[in-house]
């Protein structure tokens, strides 16, 4: 078990996706970037003080054994655009939760410089499709995505058009980047930003 410090999850973020459901809604979420499950997490709260379904998904296997002990529902793999039986993650090892991806050069600006360390580890990809299709998910209603730089390839694995989640929670450090595109793209709306994350809600049917 890795022996980093916990922080609080992030229940500003939690009581705003719940403020846009029916009071005592019981949802279902896929969160994808875990992590440990707790820290700075968006559906921690959801899952364990209202019920929500939620599957948390993490590659980084130095989160696993405090990931499982902290949710109920635990995929251990990467997601992506299409599924991959071994591709390799990065891990950072000074700051995991923050700068470890599928693909760390797609930001390499926001990496910390000096005497960061890497190492290279083997992972499943699947996709947020195949996922949800294991877990026989009856619907989505939230899809929240912290991936370090793929998000836009989380978001192209995952059919918006069938599960048409109503909020959509995207880890975004250019305010409006690629996968803030193909959302708008969609026709979801930007409700608003917390911290890094941009906020959709689904198009007005």
């Amino acid at each position: 078990m890795i022996s980093r410090k916990v922080w609080p999850p992030n229940g500003h973020l939690s009581e705003w996706i719940l403020s846009r459901f029916p009071a005592g809604y019981q949802g279902h979420a896929l969160d994808v970037g875990a992590s440990d499950g707790i820290s700075i997490n968006t559906t921690f709260a959801l899952e364990k003080h209202h019920r929500w379904t939620v599957i948390s998904v993490e590659p980084n296997p130095e989160f696993h054994e405090t990931l499982k002990m902290a949710r109920l529902f635990v995929e251990t793999c990467a997601l992506g655009a299409a599924p991959s039986p071994e591709a390799e993650f990065h891990v950072h090892e000074q700051n995991p939760e923050a700068f470890s991806s599928l693909r760390p050069d797609v930001r390499p600006h926001l990496h910390p410089q000096g005497d960061m360390t890497w190492k290279k580890i083997l992972v499943e990809v699947k996709t947020a499709d195949e996922v949800l299709d294991r877990w026989e998910f009856p619907k989505l209603d939230l899809l929240a995505v912290d991936t370090e730089g793929t998000e836009l390839d989380v978001l192209r694995g995952c059919s918006l058009d069938r599960w048409k989640p109503k909020v959509v929670v995207i880890e975004s450090w250019d305010k409006i980047g690629p996968a803030d595109e193909y959302l708008l793209q969609k026709g979801y709306r930007l409700m608003g930003r917390n911290v890094h994350n941009n906020i959709y809600e689904a198009p007005v049917p």
